[in-house]
């Protein structure tokens, strides 16, 4: 489980990771990757109703310095402030992960295929 953060047109969802976690060390190895978000659990007796998406993406390590790094990291900490001072760790780094796909579950019997394309129409709603 990890924070992100979504681009404005939802084409990349950024996470800010220590190498020496078990996900990033796995990122490393396979740039496939999948991010789940979930809605959140409001104790309902059937949890599998709770609407979710899956997006299956390829993971790409951002360099410090490199076009769009600062942006992001300034949107990240907006979001999550106390995330700043792990800005000043070297074993934690940015991370942008490109949907290729997704599955949303809406709810029981309610699930949709989404394209890359179709993420970004929905960010504009």
């Amino acid at each position: 489980m990890v924070a992100f953060i979504a681009a404005l047109d939802y084409s990349a969802f950024y996470v800010h990771v220590s190498r020496l976690a078990q996900h990033t060390v796995d990122m490393q190895k396979n740039k496939q990757v999948s991010l789940l978000i979930a809605e959140t659990d409001d104790g309902r007796a059937d949890p599998q109703t709770l609407a979710r998406l899956s997006i299956r993406a390829s993971a790409e390590f951002m360099e410090n310095g490199e076009p769009g790094y600062a942006p992001v990291k300034k949107m990240y900490i907006e979001t999550f402030p106390e995330s700043e001072q792990l800005f000043q760790l070297a074993d934690f780094g940015l991370w942008r992960i490109k949907p290729k796909g997704a599955r949303y579950v809406a709810g029981f019997a309610k699930a949709f295929n989404l394209t890359p394309e179709t993420l970004q129409k929905v960010s504009q709603k």
